[in-house]
């Protein structure tokens, strides 16, 4: 450039343009100064103070003063640079451009100042590298290198132009030092992941997550090597945040639902993540405007192509601009990938941890067991689905707006082609949606049933097995699983149909739109040439690609309103209400109590009912109530608000430091008088003061968790290990803890199952004693111990020297133990009719003629002893302490990285090879459908090219039997996609019921119910779209590779390169991703363990106030559960936004090529090839999406095989006699040297050498010892442990010769472990449901429960938890027994929690109505055997004596009478 141009071109730089004239091909300087310098500045100056004041507020996080003091150095010399242009462009009057230059320079010079100050207060406490420094730093030095060209063309070899460039270099090197990362800079990291200290450069293109992807690839990746959650994201603070704003919508109209009066969950997640929500939007917007480029590029390129005067330079800004946009597509999609995802993470966790939190302090009597777990697995997961296209569904209609408008400029009125078939389509998927969301609730409905039904049988499957009804339940819940299956194929009939209707935009919009055109082009002369129809067609792609997602987002939408609807039923159900006043230190309980009980108790606004007290709160007598723990005035109480009262009239109080006991007969409302005391049963008379609100609580079934015996017994105490040592002494479980495989580090498995009954309330006993609370209530915790033990444990508990007494700490027992009343200092006498019968000393109520000194004679009369269970080590308990399956070896691992191509062949195995192959053939054709139209649509433009118009009805009419012939290909392909879940199901049902017992104690109740919930909705919702969606895609794919490369043989040349890239990147990508949902599936495991163990034990919970504890433990579980699955999403967006890089390159690629060879390239071609990169991106995008799903949920298939293949089948080979139909006959069973042992490690034999005859009819009790081997006996007689050596005949038959199913269903057991199943009375009695509604009365009157069975509504009534009092549930089973043929009657612990009368009741039933049948009993009460038959009593495995009661009691020096002499 001359010096006479460059001065003209200065004069023409001074007007503000923007585009320059005559000078050069850019902006004009001014235009430049304006917008690349003076804009940025003002937008940092603007934002600045605000981030400096956010910053000011928080406390230093970071050190690493060297690289904060090499920043500031630099950016001083860079403030010193500045300050030095801002003289040199004021001393300087270039032609016009001196007040734009100064005007910029000032500005640059003071957003340095501010450069300075906020790089010190963002290096020292923000973690991550600062957003605003790095934008504005990103994007000024771009700005700046189109300035200094512009510079150093108009001013070269100035002083002005040498600062700056050096101003730009500084500038460079400061961007560069505030994007490093500062994670060395602080000491505390190892609880901050990389996310939440990658900078924006880092978050834009996944870098962060680049180790972890490594690491997989690697190695075998364990739960420990995931990336800590974001703070933000933690259980902690989002479920703190979650209830405030709860609770505040009980106190303002803000997001009450108008309605329903209650909180608007919708409303309430809104505000809560309003930010995480808003977050997408932006990168969203800035991906649509990228998007809308492409056909504009398209046709650009087009015409350039198609006219040869046309510079080459503007073919080569095409290229530039081609990679800018897509490029800036990848990034945004990247960003808005990432940051939606966080919010469904953050949904997540928020709810799960809110369902949990409310189930913690819902009301006994509200809860559903079955409908908490379905909620926060599939009702949550269903939720996650139908949030996934949240944005994109505004989106897309923005989309499909502009482009429509984009189409009108170029076709005119043709553009109403798509607009009709459009609103057509969503005509029909909006009344779709409707029939989706009523028949996914339907079929959610009949989940909840069949988990419910599972959960029972799971936590009952000792009973179960040892009754005979595998067979019967297995059948029972497949049938749960068909009639699930009806109601979802009403759901996956609509989701087909949906389905099939959002291709039809995509396949009939082109169709419509082109035929609308030809009738214009008839009329008008026009042309559809090559650049007008696929520009058209790209708008066409962009209008009708999206709406494929819109219309199944708005069925999943819509189908997550029932989800949420469920989810706020269950948040607004009755919170527990504590009827309990605290009670004042002065002489009497206040008003002033009554009002702080809402902050004190924490309870809801209708927590104290005090109905019929008009008068108010009474005053108690004259005294200090100080020495009262307890005091109940005219107390009733029942199970539900409203109902009738259980217990009436109540008048006690407990005295501090002293033993107080609790007797009466069964029914007689013991427990609910506890639970009163505890705040949870309801108060519908009366008044309940207590001094805490706190107590350790031992429940009639002890409540256990799956963990070690040491994590049970000190639950969330802290551990003392002195303290911890002394109450294991005195609950005498030193000798148990040291015959476990692991000490005091064996967990016990679910519900303690692990566990001997007496072990199991010795552990519970422990826990309540270790926590050291000074109130202690023990409900009938002595009932499963044998007398010695039962001796050792009160006396050293509760004895006159015991542990309590020492403590001087407050007791009250619910007992029938008669044998202890002489030790309590208070004794409440409650009635069958639930009232006080009398109360008073031991001294006082046995001088007088009453109900207790009646109870106690009857105990003197009869030499009645309390013999508990055997406590035989069970065999669950010896086998192994793990309590999850057994870790999965090397070749397992290797297989979760590499990935295991079987589980696709075991799949398609259970759709059948039929439909499979029928499958692959529409996928095909699908894909086919989906590519030839566009090569049909280039001969159609040659067509027009060499004759205008004169084939368009053919070619019109050719391409519309081309898509609808793909439409058709589509609905077929959905309808046939959902075949597998059913029998998969059966698969694992059959499993878990043919497992055997020590399986039940290795692995966790919640990760067996986690298989038929999660892993079965993975197998019915997600996997069978997933692999249609695969199939089709992948193929498609295919198809639009060859189409790209039709533009140019040279293409075809980079795909070797481009094929290798994807394989490589497809082998890192999966075997990271594998591993990942593996992970994600099993951490969620732990998670439903909690829910369902909680819900088991929630009056334990929160006796001991425990809530929040467990709430606590619950994040921590939940957090470690939300690892994986976030990460997962990530990984997902790591693999789209590289293969949207390679897209990148191929469409550079592609763009280059074409301009390189305009002059022989076919345009018709080129805009196939452009087209179909456009719906190549997309296809691509879907492909991957639905492949992480796919991957996901075959994740799901693989737990089934391996599951299958893995868990132990306890029938063996050999088994398979079958005996007569009637057997046994007669009811003679021999034992001959019969040795049993616990593994090999085992010191002793559990049954050494046993022999034993009982002949037909005959009654025999076993009674022995604690380990002495009764329930080993037993156990070995219905083959639920393997016999080491010896035999068991019955009837003549071996009876491990036949198969186990048989043997337990021909035998008549009535055992320890009481089960109840989710469904009514009926078939709780009844479950085969064969006996008829007489013969079911008829039971039930004999033992007593008919009236109480009427009263709630007769035989189908909803069986309850609060139906039936523990003692009646005994009394239930032995009805349930009396229904049930066979010649042999086993019966083991059946009146361990009963009373005297109702036991006499059942001895009575027992004599008569198995009057003639062989009857075994394991004795627990001596005085209920003295009239059998025999006697066989055993010690040490071995039987010691044999005889009749008569002749055993009186043998000088025999161990029976030894027991019948220590019990009186």
């Amino acid at each position: 450039m001359n010096e006479t141009t460059r001065l003209e071109c200065l004069s023409a730089d001074a007007a503000f343009g923007p585009i320059i004239d005559g000078c050069r091909n850019d902006f004009t300087f001014t235009f430049e100064q304006y917008f690349f310098s003076v804009i940025p500045s003002v937008l940092l100056l603007l934002l600045t103070p605000i981030r400096a004041n956010t910053l000011w507020k928080r406390r230093s996080k970071v050190g690493g003063t060297g690289l904060r003091s090499i920043k500031l150095v630099v950016i001083g010399i860079f403030v010193a640079l500045q300050f030095a242009a801002v003289i040199l462009w004021s001393t300087l009057n270039p032609y016009g451009i001196h007040t734009p230059t100064t005007v910029a320079s000032s500005l640059s010079f003071v957003s340095s100042l501010a450069l300075f100050g906020l790089s010190y207060l963002e290096h020292s406490k923000s973690l991550r590298p600062s957003a605003l420094l790095n934008g504005y730093l990103f994007f000024s030095v771009l700005f700046d290198a189109v300035v200094l060209r512009t510079l150093w063309l108009t001013l070269p070899n100035s002083a002005v132009c040498d600062v700056c460039t050096a101003s730009f270099a500084l500038k460079a090197v400061i961007l560069f030092l505030e994007a490093k990362e500062k994670r060395v800079c602080f000491q505390n990291n190892a609880h901050t992941g990389p996310e939440e200290t990658s900078g924006i450069y880092s978050h834009s293109l996944v870098w962060w997550l680049n180790s972890m992807i490594r690491a997989g690839y690697r190695h075998v990746l364990k739960p420990t090597d995931l990336f800590p959650v974001d703070k933000r994201m933690t259980s902690e603070v989002l479920n703190e945040r979650f209830w405030t704003v709860w609770n505040k919508a009980f106190q303002s109209n803000m997001y009450i639902d108008a309605i329903t009066s209650q909180p608007n969950l919708t409303k309430v997640l809104i505000r809560l993540l309003q930010w995480p929500l808003i977050a997408p939007i932006f990168p969203r917007i800035v991906l649509l405007a990228f998007t809308f480029c492409q056909p504009l590029l398209v046709q650009r390129l087009l015409e350039f192509l198609s006219d040869d005067k046309q510079h080459v330079n503007i073919g080569y800004a095409l290229v530039g601009a081609y990679g800018v946009v897509y490029f800036g597509m990848s990034v945004s999609n990247s960003l808005y990938s990432h940051q939606h995802y966080r919010f469904i993470s953050m949904i997540r966790g928020t709810l799960v941890s809110a369902i949990y939190t409310k189930t913690v302090g819902i009301s006994i009597t509200a809860i559903d067991d079955s409908a908490a777990v379905t909620l926060m697995s599939a009702d949550v997961e269903r939720l996650i689905m139908g949030l996934r296209g949240l944005h994109d569904l505004w989106a897309n209609v923005v989309q499909f707006a502009f482009a429509t408008w984009l189409l009108e400029v170029r076709l005119g009125w043709a553009c109403v082609g798509p607009i009709l078939v459009v609103l057509a389509t969503l005509v029909i998927t909006g009344l779709s949606a409707n029939f989706a969301n009523k028949f996914q609730l339907q079929w959610v409905a009949q989940i909840q049933k069949r988990v419910g039904t599972i959960s029972s049988v799971l936590g009952h499957i000792k009973g179960i097995k040892m009754s005979g009804l595998s067979s019967r339940l297995t059948t029972l819940i497949q049938g749960l699983r068909m009639n699930e299956m009806k109601e979802a194929e009403k759901y996956w009939l609509v989701e087909s149909i949906t389905s099939g209707l959002a291709f039809i935009p995509m396949m009939l919009s082109p169709v419509a739109t082109f035929a609308f055109y030809a009738i214009i082009s008839a009329k008008e002369g026009s042309t559809l040439d090559a650049p007008k129809l696929f520009a058209s067609l790209a708008l066409l792609l962009l209008i009708t690609q999206p709406l494929l997602g819109v219309l199944q987002d708005i069925v999943q939408l819509r189908s997550t309103f029932g989800c949420i609807e469920r989810i706020e039923k269950f948040l607004v159900a009755e919170t527990r209400s504590d009827h309990r006043l605290q009670m004042s230190n002065t002489s009497q309980p206040t008003a002033s109590s009554v009002e702080e009980l809402s902050d004190a108790w924490q309870m809801s606004r209708d927590d104290i009912e005090l109905v019929g007290a008009a008068q108010g709160i009474p005053n108690p007598e004259e005294q200090n109530l100080s020495s009262d723990v307890v005091r109940i005035q005219s107390g009733s109480f029942a199970w539900s608000k409203g109902g009738s009262a259980v217990v009436r009239d109540v008048d006690v109080s407990i005295r501090r430091s002293q033993l107080t006991m609790l007797i009466g007969p069964v029914a007689s409302g013991k427990s609910t008088l506890l639970k009163a005391i505890l705040g949870e049963s309801f108060t519908t008379e009366g008044f309940v003061y207590s001094s805490h609100h706190e107590a350790a609580y031992c429940e009639q079934t002890p409540w256990l968790i799956n963990a070690s015996v040491q994590n049970n017994i000190i639950g969330f105490s802290v551990l003392d290990q002195e303290l911890y040592k002394t109450v294991i002494h005195c609950c005498d479980l030193e000798q148990d803890i040291a015959t476990f495989p692991n000490g005091h580090d064996t967990l016990i498995g679910s519900k303690g199952i692990s566990l001997s009954t007496g072990q199991k309330q010795r552990v519970a006993i422990a826990r309540a004693v270790y926590a050291r609370k000074p109130f202690v209530i023990f409900d009938d915790v002595f009932s499963g111990l044998d007398v010695h033990t039962q001796k050792k444990v009160f006396m050293r508990v509760l004895g006159p020297t015991g542990l309590l007494k020492k403590w001087d700490s407050t007791v009250l027992v619910a007992t029938h133990a008669v044998n202890l009343l002489p030790y309590s200092d208070h004794i409440i006498a409650l009635s069958s009719e639930g009232v006080i019968a009398e109360q008073g000393s031991f001294q006082d109520l046995t001088a007088t003629d009453g109900y207790v000194r009646q109870f106690y004679s009857e105990h003197l009369d009869n030499h009645a002893i309390t013999e508990g269970l055997s406590e035989a080590p069970s065999s669950a308990g010896k086998d192994t302490p793990s309590a999850n399956v057994t870790p999965a070896d090397a070749s397992v691992d290797k297989l979760r990285q590499l990935g295991d191509w079987s589980v696709y062949n075991y799949y398609f195995k259970t759709i059948g090879w039929l439909t499979t192959t029928l499958f692959l053939f529409l996928a095909l054709c699908w894909a086919f459908f989906q590519t030839f139209p566009t090569v049909w649509l280039k001969w159609f433009a040659d067509s027009n090219a060499r004759e205008s118009n004169k084939r368009t009805g053919y070619y019109l009419g050719v391409y519309t039997v081309l898509q609808v012939s793909g439409l058709v290909a589509m609905f077929a392909f959905c309808i046939i996609a959902k075949r597998s879940g059913l029998r998969l199901h059966e698969t694992i049902l059959k499993t878990v019921m043919a497992a055997p017992m020590s399986f039940f104690s290795k692995t966790d109740t919640g990760s067996i119910t986690n298989r038929f919930s999660q892993d079965m909705s993975l197998l019915d919702r997600q996997l069978p779209f997933s692999v249609l969606v695969v199939a089709a895609t992948f193929l498609t794919v295919l198809g639009q590779i060859g189409l790209i490369a039709s533009a140019s043989y040279y293409i075809a040349a980079s795909f070797p390169a481009l094929f290798a890239m994807y394989y490589f990147v497809q082998k890192y990508y999966l075997r990271t991703s594998r591993q990942m949902r593996f992970l994600d599936l099993e951490e969620k495991a732990p998670v439903y363990t909690q829910f369902i163990e909680s819900l088991e034990g929630l009056a334990t919970i929160r006796a001991f106030s425990w809530e929040k504890a467990s709430i606590a433990h619950n994040h921590a579980l939940v957090d470690k559960s939300q690892k994986p699955f976030y990460l997962m999403f990530m990984i997902q967006t790591w693999l789209t936004l590289v293969l949207d890089l390679i897209s990148t390159a191929l469409a550079v690629i592609v763009v280059a090529i074409s301009v390189k060879l305009r002059d022989t390239i076919s345009v018709g071609y080129t805009g196939v090839s452009l087209t179909q990169i456009i719906a190549f991106t997309a296809t691509l995008n879907l492909a991957i999406m639905f492949w992480t799903q796919m991957e996901t949920s075959i994740g799901a298939v693989a737990r089934v095989k391996q599951f299958e293949a893995q868990t132990e089948n306890e029938n063996q080979l050999g088994e398979s006699s079958e005996p007569p139909a009637d057997w046994p006959s007669q009811g003679l069973i021999e034992v001959n040297d019969l040795t049993v042992s616990y593994g090999i490690e085992q010191s002793r034999n559990a049954l050494d050498g046993a022999s034993m005859s009982i002949q037909p009819g005959e009654k025999l009790a076993i009674v022995g010892r604690t380990g002495s081997g009764k329930s080993t006996l037993l156990l070995a007689l219905f083959r639920m442990i393997e016999i080491t050596s010896g035999r068991i005949i019955i009837d003549g038959i071996d009876i491990s010769t036949i198969s186990r199913q048989t043997l337990r269903s021909r035998l008549n057991a009535i055992g320890e472990d009481m089960f109840f199943l989710s469904g009514s009375i009926r078939l709780n009695l009844d479950p085969h449901i064969q006996a008829t509604d007489n013969q079911l009365r008829s039971v039930l009157e004999k033992v007593a429960l008919w009236d109480v069975i009427e009263s709630a509504g007769g035989l189908d009534t909803e069986f309850s938890d609060e139906l039936l009092s523990h003692g009646q549930r005994q009394v239930f089973c032995l009805a349930r027994a009396l229904l049930r043929p066979g010649n042999i009657v086993v019966m083991d612990e059946v009146t361990s929690s009963l009373d005297r009368e109702t036991d006499a009741l059942m001895q009575r039933v027992i004599r008569e109505e198995f009057k003639g049948k062989t009857v075994l009993t394991i004795a627990h009460r001596v005085d209920t055997v003295l009239d059998y038959d025999g006697i066989v009593v055993l010690g040490d495995g071995k039987v010691v004596e044999v005889g009749a009661p008569s002749e055993l009691v009186t043998r000088e020096g025999g161990v029976f009478r030894g027991m019948v002499e220590t019990g009186n």
